[in-house]
């Protein structure tokens, strides 16, 4: 099979994140070929900072590899928090200048790193940045402490953090003075003040990362208020986040565009979207032109991140202003983000609810005391982008190459973006795909030391959500699995499985393919799209050091990579997720419909049809054959 090209696009903060981390755990052979990655000459990639001299020098052919990758974020979607004192350039007339500001907290979805990454270190630019090296094609995370002694030999500092106790405390008229100041410099989308533009920076083609600039004045004119950030709102992304409407928007058309001209013969897009936000709105909007330009039937592949709300808003009597209207858009995000992205027949629709991700997680490891001590990993925004990447990434696989070790061995796709989208969505009116993730997978197990694959895949059932007696399981990311294959409520239509290293292992009990379909018969499904590699996920230099594995070993270096499967399904069993959101929204509509008419842009007739929309999917997934069924059908 000949090479085809795949587009990523990233939309929102957290997204943005989830595709840096994704495009750091590419392989060698992706960046040597054309599927995922293109050429760009080194002086419009992000992170080449060259002097006059150095372009001089430049030869025409100086190309880079860069990722076939769109991102849009909103870095100024901040609020200000607690004092921390700032060295600024730019903040005083007088360099290196010293005043008080707030702690940036990031206020949208999808936002929110650790205090203690903010507090004790700063995001700065790459080493090869400020050396003047060009990054070549891996957007680098630095997370460092300040050195004093090397400042002075970088071109241009951002400004610093520093611990607030260690300096005094400014007068008040000196803290006012600041605070005017660093309020101007809060929403320019390259201060780094906000550590989102100073993640991905380096390793993308300029005119590939663009930002959504601050919306007040859409705000004050379209909806009315501006007590609520609207770019919570799914609603005003697709009111308002639209070519039409936002210049950074038609950017984003302008180098999708660029990316299919660039394409011999696309596959489809994959995409990272924030859809608990305005950005799912945006999604809606730049599909839906993407679908006019390369065709309807351009597959594109949703993974569409559900952040869970802070807990201090979660509260039942919260102290946070309008911590009711955020729980409601949550809830009300969910119904349209379920409608408006799965609509289309040429679309794969992945929710992945981050809020779930624990008691999935701790029911896996709870044989494991120590393991479900240890989750605390699921806090760090690092770390659940890797797995929302690594889930991705091994999912679409095959779509790019087989995952062979030897390099004689014939390489190329193992299938296309429209064979996986056929299996996973084989029934055009069932729209929602589940995720499973099984990650370590153990694929060498000292107590089975013949090194066999059926023994292996017998370890491992797929649906299997909690671990037995020396076998490991899948982690359900999307909705729990309460109905089995064998129930008409939990019947499997289609499903991929990507094991990731497994194909090292020897074919001793059976021939590869006919293990591989033993391995699926318990679904009883006729779609199925399985894929072995030989390889493993590659661990990055941005791979969170408190994932997964112990931190010790990851550290070490001694790893290279992590053995992990990813398994796709589409399953009656999501009925129960569908379920849930359409009683909860039909319960918002009922009672406090008219809170959110005006800032999601929506009428009584709007809302009706969404809610009919979602109950119409819900009674798809609904088979009351099983009798643990009875009587959900009847909700209405």
């Amino acid at each position: 099979m000949t090479e085809r090209e795949v587009v990523t696009l990233a939309l929102g903060n957290y997204a943005s994140l989830v595709a840096a981390q994704w495009a750091n755990g590419t392989t060698v052979y992706d960046r040597a070929h054309n599927t995922l990655y293109t050429e760009r000459r080194r002086c419009a990639v992000r992170g080449s900072v060259m002097n006059d001299q150095q372009n001089q020098m430049m030869m025409s052919s100086d190309f880079v590899r860069v990722p076939r990758l769109v991102l849009l974020d909103a870095p100024h979607s901040t609020r200000l928090k607690r004092t921390r004192h700032v060295v600024s350039d730019n903040a005083c007339q007088d360099v290196g200048s010293e005043h008080e500001v707030d702690d940036v907290d990031e206020n949208s979805d999808g936002c929110g790193l650790e205090e203690e990454r903010i507090g004790k270190n700063i995001y700065t630019r790459s080493a090869a940045e400020r050396s003047g090296a060009a990054s070549t094609g891996e957007q680098h995370f630095n997370n460092i402490a300040y050195d004093e002694e090397s400042s002075g030999q970088q071109d241009a500092t951002p400004p610093l953090f520093r611990d607030p106790e260690a300096t005094k405390t400014s007068s008040f008229s000196e803290r006012q003075s600041s605070f005017r100041k660093i309020k101007k410099e809060l929403f320019c989308e390259e201060d780094s003040l906000v550590p989102w533009w100073q993640y991905i920076h380096g390793g993308v083609c300029e005119d590939s990362l663009h930002v959504l600039h601050p919306l007040h004045r859409i705000a004050a004119t379209s909806a009315g208020i501006n007590e609520v950030p609207l770019l919570h709102n799914f609603g005003f992304g697709v009111t308002h986040l639209r070519s039409s409407v936002s210049g950074d928007v038609a950017d984003v058309m302008n180098s999708i565009r660029r990316q299919l001209e660039d394409a011999d013969s696309l596959q489809g897009l994959q995409c990272f979207v924030d859809s608990g936000s305005a950005f799912g709105g945006a999604a809606c909007n730049i599909m839906e032109e993407l679908w006019e330009d390369a065709g309807p039937k351009t597959p594109v592949t949703f993974f569409s991140c559900f952040q869970p709300l802070p807990e201090e808003i979660l509260a039942q009597h919260s102290d946070v202003d309008f911590a009711d209207r955020r729980r409601d858009e949550a809830c009300l995000n969910r119904l349209l983000a379920t409608t408006s992205l799965s609509r289309h027949d040429s679309s794969v629709y992945i929710p992945l609810e981050l809020k779930q991700w624990h008691d999935s997680f701790a029911a896996a490891l709870a044989t494991d005391a120590n393991s479900v001590a240890a989750l605390s990993w699921l806090q760090n925004d690092v770390a659940t982008a890797q797995l929302i990447a690594t889930v991705a990434d091994s999912a679409l696989y095959g779509t790019r190459d087989k995952g062979f070790l030897d390099s004689s061995s014939e390489h190329g796709p193992a299938f296309y973006m429209q064979d996986w989208q056929a299996t996973i969505r084989p029934i055009k009116h069932l729209r929602v795909a589940a995720a499973l993730v099984s990650i370590p997978m153990w694929v060498h197990d000292a107590r089975c030391p013949r090194g066999d694959l059926w023994e292996f895949l017998e370890r491992h059932p797929l649906l299997q959500t909690r671990p037995e007696s020396n076998g490991g399981c899948f982690v359900p990311l999307t909705h729990t699995l309460t109905h089995g294959p064998q129930t008409d409520a939990g019947r499997v239509l289609g499903h991929a499985v990507t094991l990731r290293g497994a194909g090292q292992l020897s074919d001793l009990t059976y021939p590869r393919q006919e293990a591989l379909l033993r391995y699926a018969l318990p679904l009883r499904s006729g779609n199925y799209l399985p894929l072995v590699t030989e390889n493993s996920y590659p661990i990055s230099s941005t791979f969170p050091h408190d994932f997964v594995l112990p931190k010790e070993l990851l550290l070490s270096g001694a790893l290279q990579g992590i053995d992990a499967g990813s398994h796709i399904v589409s399953t009656y069993d999501s009925v129960s997720m569908l379920k849930s959101i359409a009683d909860e929204s039909q319960k918002i509509l009922r009672h406090r419909r008219h809170l959110h008419e005006s800032s999601y842009g929506m009428d009584y007739d709007e809302w009706k049809e969404a809610l009919e929309e979602v109950l119409g999917m819900r009674d798809d997934y609904h088979h009351p054959g099983d009798e643990d069924y009875g009587g959900d059908g009847d909700d209405d």
